[in-house]
């Protein structure tokens, strides 16, 4: 019967991350079965009677996602980033929610920054609700936004979002105005002038004409060769020709004995 410690579960894991694989149960069995017998022995796997050092199957790694608390794994995940990355830097923090690729599940709303991608925490988004009070009730409260600038979408465009930022927080928010607002968009427009834009579609120069297309023979003949072709041609040689006489063969067999 074969034995799986808990740390060796969650290296394979981990190396699933870092190699972008699938990260469910399935997927995770399909990853770990591509190890060979040297490198399930280095990840701590115990060998089992036949001498072997086998691979979990999706069912034991199903047992080891459902008992993990979602709060110490992310206290985890924390610590291992802090190590060769440092504290967190003062970059935008964006909160953005991903639906899995694979398969019908829960969506998760994670909060990273913008440019260095660096991890805060995420929360699971329940099917029978939204992202709004998942950011509002889980997320905000634990991150610590003091002097940062929030990035959502237009979702949480909402009052208690904007006071949850400003007032509890400390931070910034930048937030998504759409149509579905019309009121608030109109006061944004009186009072914020229209960024103007970088170049105009109407003002894109033409592309380049293009020369026309010749035939094989016309390029062959224009290559970077062709000096080379008519310098042959035309090449003397230095040397005196020899006479013909020389070169002439015999006719008679018995003139060739004698020569």
């Amino acid at each position: 019967m074969e034995s799986y410690p808990l740390f060796s579960l969650a290296s394979l894991v981990f190396l699933a991350v870092l190699c972008e694989a699938p990260r469910g149960p399935t997927d995770l069995a399909k990853f770990a079965g591509g190890f060979n017998q040297g490198q399930c022995r280095a990840l701590g796997i115990r060998c089992n009677r036949q001498g072997k050092y086998p691979a979990p199957g999706q069912s034991t790694f199903s047992r080891f996602l459902a008992g993990i608390d979602p709060v110490k794994l992310n206290e985890r995940l924390l610590q291992i980033q802090r190590l060769p990355r440092g504290p967190a830097p003062g970059e935008l923090v964006v909160l953005d929610g991903k639906e899995p690729k694979q398969g019908s599940g829960s969506s998760i709303l994670t909060a990273i920054t913008a440019q260095s991608q660096y991890y805060f925490c995420s929360a699971l988004v329940d099917q029978k609700t939204n992202e709004i009070p998942v950011a509002q009730q889980e997320l905000l409260p634990v991150l610590d936004l003091a002097g940062r600038l929030v990035s959502l979408d237009a979702l949480h465009t909402q009052d208690e979002t904007a006071r949850a930022v400003v007032l509890e927080a400390g931070g910034h928010y930048l937030l998504t105005v759409k149509d579905n607002q019309p009121t608030l968009r109109a006061n944004i427009e009186k009072k914020v002038a229209a960024p103007q834009a970088d170049f105009s579609p109407l003002n894109i120069p033409p592309p380049p004409k293009l020369a026309p297309r010749k035939s094989t023979r016309d390029a062959r003949k224009a290559g970077p060769f062709a000096p080379l072709r008519s310098a042959r041609k035309t090449w003397a040689s230095p040397w005196p020709a020899r006479p013909r006489d020389c070169c002439a063969k015999p006719k008679d067999a018995r003139m060739k004995r004698w020569l």
